[in-house]
């Protein structure tokens, strides 16, 4: 008999489906950040702990920049950047 596949999508995969779509979306032309993090909250929509959060920063040149990312009980666990720190969450979902 067959050996059951293991549902790809349960929690313990979290962490392998996120580093999945941030690779397809290096490939992909035009996939930002809020689209990445927007298919895994999708994907694992049922998850508690897992929040999108979206930040908005003003660098140096004063130039408005955003930058979306996905958390797991409060880590980064998609769009992580040197920088993230920089940005102050306004929204999460």
């Amino acid at each position: 008999m067959k050996k059951p596949r293991e549902n790809l999508l349960d929690i313990k995969n979290l962490s392998h489906v996120s580093k999945s779509i941030s690779l397809a979306g290096s490939f992909l032309p035009n996939i930002t950040c809020l689209v990445r993090v927007a298919v895994l909250k999708v994907i694992f929509s049922e998850t508690e702990h897992l929040q999108v959060v979206i930040g908005i920063n003003n660098n140096e040149n004063n130039s408005f920049a955003s930058h979306a990312w996905a958390t797991f009980d409060d880590v980064v666990i998609l769009n992580n950047e040197p920088q993230i720190s920089s940005y102050k969450a306004i929204y999460r979902i």
